[in-house]
């Protein structure tokens, strides 16, 4: 830490020229130590519904609602403070966003 990643990530997100690019959901997350694919997954969806979802806790249906909501959206997220290098995790994540 303390190498200023967080605060270029914030000069990029906040740039004019995000802006002009024109993504439909914009999403900034903060993840800390607690990777977690089920929350983190519908962390996502509750910041894009701007609700919270009552999907429960089936890892399959929050990822085909992420699906769903993401599908034919230009989107950008960011994810800081990420500690997590558990490849396994991070595909499982990915599974909606493809």
């Amino acid at each position: 830490g303390g190498m200023g990643k967080t605060t270029l990530a914030q000069h990029v997100y906040n740039n004019p020229r995000i802006e002009e690019a024109k993504f439909d959901i914009k999403v900034w997350i903060c993840v800390s130590d607690d990777f977690d694919v089920l929350m983190l997954s519908k962390t996502i969806l509750n910041k894009i519904t701007k609700s919270k979802d009552d999907s429960g806790d089936d890892l399959e249906m929050v990822h085909g609602r992420l699906k769903e909501k993401l599908s034919g959206n230009k989107y950008l997220f960011v994810l800081d403070d990420v500690w997590n290098e558990d490849r396994d995790q991070w595909k499982a994540l990915q599974t909606p966003l493809k």
